[in-house]
């Protein structure tokens, strides 16, 4: 009896909320009318008596059947039609795609708003939002593989889609499900409770599309090995206490995983050292798979592995008849051959090394706010390096291709130093064949001993 009445009374409210505008303007109707009757407007009698009054008032209950009719109409429309879209987006298994993907996700948050005007109750809107997020998760998973070279796996990507695709989902599906579990209300939390309930929200839903991997962690080191095994670690940090059998499992817990962008906080400095110690032996007996993971102790940082991440870059020859162009300084005219809305470009002199003939070196510089613009107004960067000293073994210029993945993810490693730069500064050097005169290597010298290698995209 008691889930009958619940359900009436829910049933009641989900009509009003979701006829609301019609019934406030029967009501305002009704009203008017009896204000009409009251101040002595309209006799009583006479209106009874008129039958054109008596149809039209008669004929109100019909107008609005006829309008939940079509109202329900529109809603099976949603359903057969939208929906479908939903379910295409949810079955179709496309390359990683940033910008179709970034489509698809903008499609996926208009069809959400227009199915919760038009769900017809709470059960419906909550399986809705459900259904959303769950599909919003394989879109931005998509093409993600986590068996291949980890270091191939553009993580940041997914870092960019909770930071400036995911905003909608806040007051979307995630107050929705938030608000299913009785007693819960989005509205009472202060915006940093949203935001922590936001990033517990989208850690376990990435952890649960993507099993093996472990989304933004913090927190103790774990007592054993129980659970990890084949894991993948994406900017954790680990508080190691002075504990002197933790301190020496932690090697054997993290032997089979895999670490990015990880953080080790120890409580002293001998700790870390003691550990570090570790770690790098059984790295060197095991190889460990480690992408920039630190060990930090009062401010003071220790790199377990600075590893580049795979940067792939396209490779353009200028042509032979461009010779003049580069002896007279021509610049404009070759950057203009280029520039495109979406692509930035720069261009560099070749500087001599007559001990190196073979390789074209070039320097290229970027402030911090440059970079930023770039990442949010462009797509690609052109480097061209002139050659400007005519070396008889390249073309009149060399063109470095990035597309903003790849220059973002250069940048992301070079920041690791951040701390001592005033600038991006790119040292690229292009070696080319003896043999065949074709483009063999291209590096970023970041320092005399720390060359970054770049990926020649074919």
């Amino acid at each position: 009896m008691k889930k009958n009445i619940k359900d009436f009374t829910e049933y009641i409210k989900d009509f009003v909320k979701n006829y609301r505008v019609e019934i406030a303007i029967e009501a305002i109707i009704i009203a008017i009318i009896l204000v009409f009757c009251g101040l002595g407007f309209v006799n009583v009698k006479n209106v009874l008596s008129d039958g054109t009054f008596i149809i039209g008032i008669l004929s109100i209950p019909v107008f609005i059947s006829q309008y939940i009719s079509y109202k329900k109409n529109e809603r099976r429309e949603f359903y057969y039609s939208d929906l479908d879209k939903i379910i295409k987006f949810h079955t179709e298994n496309n390359k990683r795609d940033e910008n179709a993907i970034k489509i698809k996700v903008l499609q996926l948050e208009n069809i959400f708003h227009t199915g919760i005007s038009k769900a017809e109750n709470k059960k419906d809107r909550v399986r809705l939002a459900e259904i959303v997020e769950s599909v919003y998760f394989d879109l931005i998973t998509q093409g993600i593989n986590l068996k291949e070279d980890i270091r191939k796996v553009n993580f940041k990507s997914i870092d960019n889609f909770e930071k400036d695709d995911s905003a909608w989902l806040k007051d979307g599906p995630l107050k929705i499900i938030y608000n299913k579990k009785e007693g819960n209300s989005w509205e009472k939390l202060s915006d940093e409770k949203r935001e922590n309930e936001f990033k517990k929200w989208f850690k376990g839903n990435i952890e649960k599309v993507e099993p093996s991997l472990r989304w933004y962690g913090n927190g103790p080191l774990p007592k054993d090995q129980k659970g990890y095994s084949n894991l993948i670690f994406y900017k954790t940090e680990f508080n190691i206490s002075s504990d002197s059998s933790a301190l020496n499992y932690i090697s054997t817990i993290f032997s089979s995983c895999t670490l990015v962008k990880v953080v080790f906080n120890f409580e002293n400095e001998n700790d870390k050292n003691t550990v570090v110690r570790n770690i790098k032996s059984i790295n060197d007996e095991q190889d460990m798979v480690m992408i920039e993971v630190k060990a930090q102790c009062d401010g003071v940082i220790t790199e377990l592995s600075t590893a580049a991440p795979k940067i792939d870059v396209q490779v353009e020859l200028g042509e032979e008849k461009d010779k003049n162009l580069v002896k007279d300084n021509k610049l404009a005219e070759i950057k203009g051959r280029y520039l495109k809305g979406d692509t930035l470009v720069k261009t560099s002199k070749r500087y001599i090394d007559d001990s190196r003939p073979y390789i074209l070196k070039s320097w290229f510089s970027m402030t911090f706010q440059a970079f930023e613009t770039f990442r949010k107004n462009k797509n690609n960067i052109k480097f061209i390096i002139l050659n400007s000293n005519e070396d008889p073994n390249f073309a009149p210029y060399v063109v470095l291709d990035f597309d903003k993945d790849n220059f973002v993810s250069l940048v992301d490693y070079k920041q690791s130093n951040k701390s001592q730069l005033k600038r991006y500064d790119f040292y690229f050097w292009v070696t080319i064949d003896k043999k065949d005169g074709k483009i063999s290597k291209v590096v970023d010298a970041r320092d005399k001993d720390n060359e970054i290698k770049l990926n020649i995209r074919k």
